[in-house]
């Protein structure tokens, strides 16, 4: 279950997020750090997270950006949203992060060890398009 650390990590980045409040235990409000909101009226604040099911998203009532709080807090510290992966990730929370690739004839196989974590990253250049996947195994 991610609702708790991703409650834990909307906290955390709570203090960089202006007007934030939180109107009851599952609904956060503050000014959307994706457009600003209101460039002339600085308190107003349109921007929502709230919970659905075992997660957290957020939704922009005035740009209309709908995210996952992964996606928010990378936004807003992409430093911190490394220390979130690796949490969900060590909660057994891997699935949202960790994909298993099966094997095809088109994709490209990696292997690193980057400072003792062994990695696997998949690269597909199928139809000219280079997608690439980095899944870390502790």
């Amino acid at each position: 279950m991610s609702l708790p650390i991703d409650i834990k990590y909307v906290r955390l980045i709570s203090s960089r997020l202006r007007n934030f409040k939180q109107k009851n235990s599952y609904l956060w409000n503050f000014s959307c750090p994706f457009c600003g909101d209101s460039q002339t009226n600085k308190l107003k604040a349109r921007g929502y997270v709230y919970a659905k099911g075992n997660d957290l998203f957020y939704r922009c009532h005035n740009c209309g950006v709908g995210t996952n709080a992964a996606n928010l807090i990378k936004q807003v510290d992409s430093a911190l949203h490394g220390e979130y992966v690796l949490e969900r990730y060590k909660s057994g929370e891997s699935n949202t992060f960790v994909r298993k690739v099966t094997q095809h004839p088109h994709y490209t196989y990696h292997n690193h060890d980057l400072a003792n974590q062994k990695s696997k990253e998949y690269s597909n250049t199928q139809n000219g398009y280079q997608t690439c996947q980095v899944d870390i195994f502790v």
